[in-house]
């Protein structure tokens, strides 16, 4: 009877050391993770998006894309990662794209920050360069206000600020340099 009590005892013991290392291994990893952190005035986010605004018409307006997107409820903002912001206009169509964004719901306006560039597509081409650009949808306006560079076929020019009526074709432009290109050379 000595060698089969030995044996279930081994059997016992090794059993109590296997559970013991399993449960201690669960314990621990479940103790080792971080805490997801979540803020409390988030009430939503998006990832992989595309936002399309339709006018009166029917026609597409703007639309925007981004890999990320999280709304802050006090603020009613929207914080936006490498928003690219399309525009269509009668004749012309903008692509703008930045590293930062700021929906401002409230007003329906949106901030964009960062290494701004704002093309327009079309016939007239012309490429912006901004740190900064204000987008007001309901009046088809883009304010830059912090400086900006406009590059042409035939021109380059800096300016102060700038208004850029997207509706009436008028842009806006104070205090310029520029300098023009010959196209014969």
């Amino acid at each position: 009877m000595k060698p089969s009590i030995i044996g279930v005892v081994l059997i016992a013991g090794l059993f109590a050391i296997a559970a013991g290392w399993i449960y201690q291994s669960l314990s621990t990893s479940l103790v080792t993770r971080p805490a997801l952190d979540i803020p409390s005035d988030i009430d939503y986010f998006m990832t992989d998006f595309t936002y399309r605004v339709i006018d009166k018409t029917g026609n597409l307006d703007y639309q925007f894309q981004s890999r990320y997107l999280e709304h802050y409820t006090e603020d009613d903002v929207s914080r936006i990662e490498a928003p690219v912001l399309l525009v269509y206009e009668t004749n012309d169509h903008w692509r703008v794209e930045a590293v930062i964004g700021e929906l401002y719901h409230r007003s329906n306006t949106m901030q964009l920050s960062d290494n701004v560039v704002m093309q327009k597509m079309g016939g007239d081409s012309m490429l912006v360069r901004s740190e900064s650009i204000f987008f007001d949808p309901d009046r088809d306006l883009f304010v830059a206000d912090q400086g900006l560079v406009i590059e042409l076929s035939n021109a380059l020019i800096a300016a102060d600020e700038a208004v850029f009526d997207l509706h009436n074709q008028v842009y806006k432009l104070k205090n310029t340099k520029a300098v023009y290109y010959n196209e014969n050379s």
